[in-house]
């Protein structure tokens, strides 16, 4: 139960960090704030037409 614990943690600890500092990533690239929220929700949208398929 341990394992199984501190495996969902790890995988949920690693979403959410991708989902606070992916913005902050993609902006030190040199983008504007328009461009960084867009290219910061393109895997979503991936998510999102995948999961409709």
């Amino acid at each position: 139960m341990l394992a199984i614990a501190l495996i969902y943690f790890g995988a949920n600890a690693t979403n959410y960090g991708l989902s606070f500092f992916l913005p902050q990533i993609v902006k030190a690239f040199g983008l504007t704030n328009l461009q960084t929220g867009f290219v910061t929700s393109l895997p979503y949208a991936v998510g999102v037409v995948s999961m409709i398929l």
